[in-house]
């Protein structure tokens, strides 16, 4: 038999490396994606913050006292 015949056989123990291998480089990668993720949403949530506090301070008295002017409320 040739060297090119001949196959090469892999025993279950190196079969099971190969899975676990595959599953912790799966792990790995989620993990870093998730992590990436977590980032991502603190710094929506900062802009987030930020929008929301402009808005109470610019618009919303505003619109309270466009509110009062259609319903002919008394200004406290």
């Amino acid at each position: 038999m040739t060297q090119k015949n001949k196959k090469e056989i892999t025993t279950i123990p190196e079969l099971a490396k190969m899975i676990n291998h595959g599953f912790q480089s799966n792990q790995d990668y989620m993990d870093r994606k998730f992590y990436e993720l977590k980032t991502e949403v603190k710094g929506v949530d900062k802009k987030l913050d930020s929008f929301i506090e402009s808005y109470n301070e610019e618009k919303l008295p505003m619109r309270v006292e466009y509110i009062e002017n259609m319903l002919n409320l008394h200004k406290k």
